[in-house]
């Protein structure tokens, strides 16, 4: 593994590591982090074939606070400001399974109600310094401006 990784380093492409779980209790959760919070969790049972291939909506779940601390720190330890973290829940505790840089928000947003898309974009503007095209444009209509040496002279 850290052949394959070493490899990997000098590229500039996104890669996804996924470990293989199999212990899992029948339920992976899906979250998406947006800055500093997990803005939705959402379930999605292991299906078996006797439940045929029918997609299904993932249903909205509350993690628990280990999990929830879990989640975070991996998003916080490689700096990830919008990541998508997959947990298993298995008989040996939360596990990360799966880490994405663009986590697909539609379904999420379907299941929770949440304006996800529209949190992404506050995230984004929070982070993009602001830029003042013409000097002044930020003052109110008449105002105007008086450099260092227009400045009036202090009485003494």
């Amino acid at each position: 593994m850290d052949m394959a990784l070493s490899t990997l380093g000098g590229r500039e492409d996104e890669y996804l590591i996924e470990r293989s779980v199999d212990d899992v209790s029948g339920e992976r959760v899906h979250n998406v982090v947006i800055g500093t919070k997990v803005a939705a969790s959402l379930a999605d049972r292991t299906s078996s074939l006797s439940e045929g291939s029918r997609p299904r909506v993932p249903k909205r779940v509350r993690l628990q606070p280990e999990e929830r601390r879990l989640v975070l720190r991996a998003a916080r330890a490689l700096k990830l400001r919008f990541a998508g973290i997959e947990l298993a829940r298995t008989e040996h505790g939360p596990t990360i399974v799966a880490i994405t840089t663009a986590p697909r928000i539609g379904a999420a947003e379907l299941a929770t109600g949440k304006d996800l898309a529209g949190q992404v974009i506050a995230l984004i503007e929070s982070r993009v310094p602001t830029i003042v095209h013409r000097q002044g444009a930020d003052r109110g209509a008449g105002a105007t401006s008086r450099s260092a040496s227009e400045e009036p002279a202090k009485r003494s």
